[in-house]
């Protein structure tokens, strides 16, 4: 789960940073 919970974090974030670019 250790690994699991960092990528989680890194596609939430990816997630937010394709929303802003869409926005743009």
């Amino acid at each position: 789960m250790a690994l699991f919970s960092p990528y989680l974090t890194l596609h939430r974030y990816l997630r937010s940073f394709s929303q802003a670019m869409r926005r743009l």
